[in-house]
């Protein structure tokens, strides 16, 4: 604690301070000087819980910031790793399911064949021993002929959508296969011009410096003959 000198109370007269009046006023003094440290603590407890409030601020920031990019790189990853997933499921379509189900049309359609012949057959057994009129046979074969028909179109419909589908897959592949193509040409591109820059860079400063050696040489061989023609000047005036 700073020590406080306490000014004396002025003496008039022949009067003369009292002892008690001399104690209370350094006591008030030092009282005043205790507020005022306490007040300066307080202030610095004040300044020091702000730094740490800012600090404690700063570090969450920087703290969140991290959580972001690692969730930036986390999302990346994902994407990454169902485009990838997404275009071996197309390979894989292409090359196994495709074909597998072409195969397994052709034997739907052998076995419908195949039953319909012996519903048919069945049919002309039953009916053979029928009398029946021109106009019934002629209805019963436009029946038989619209509901075959219908079948056939039933059919065409499905393979026209199940086409239509590989169709459009295929051209997602197609496109998704020229963007990977782009990007990574872009890529190697990119990287190839880097290192033209690079060596341009290496190329130009060896000519540089080429040119220099050159400029010092040419500097060197003029005045190693100017000093020859000088020192043979010398020598026929002395003679």
């Amino acid at each position: 604690m700073v020590a406080h000198t306490v000014p004396l109370p002025p003496i008039s007269g022949p009067r003369t301070v009292k002892l008690a009046d001399l104690g209370l006023l350094l006591v008030k003094q030092e009282i005043e000087a205790t507020k005022k440290s306490l007040s300066d603590v307080y202030v610095r407890h004040a300044a020091n819980a702000e730094e740490r409030q800012r600090q404690a601020d700063e570090l969450k920031a920087r703290l969140q910031r991290r959580k972001e990019r690692e969730a930036r790189r986390r999302l990346e990853h994902e994407a990454a790793r169902r485009l990838q997933s997404w275009w071996r499921a197309c390979m894989v379509f292409r090359t196994q399911v495709e074909p597998l189900l072409r195969i397994l049309q052709a034997r739907h359609l052998r076995l419908t064949k195949e039953r319909l012949k012996g519903e048919i057959l069945d049919l002309r057994h039953t009916v053979h021993a029928l009398h029946t009129l021109d106009e019934d046979k002629e209805r019963a074969s436009q029946t038989i002929q619209k509901w075959w028909r219908s079948v056939l179109g039933r059919r065409v419909k499905k393979i026209i959508v199940v086409y239509r589908k590989v169709k459009q897959v295929q051209q997602r592949m197609d496109i998704a296969a020229t963007e990977i193509q782009a990007s990574f040409r872009g890529l190697q591109d990119r990287k190839r011009v880097a290192e033209l820059r690079v060596l341009k860079a290496a190329e130009l400063a060896e000519a540089e410096r080429l040119f220099e050696e050159l400029r010092l040489k040419s500097v060197i061989r003029i005045q190693s003959a100017y000093r020859k023609k000088k020192a043979v000047a010398e020598v026929h005036a002395r003679r």
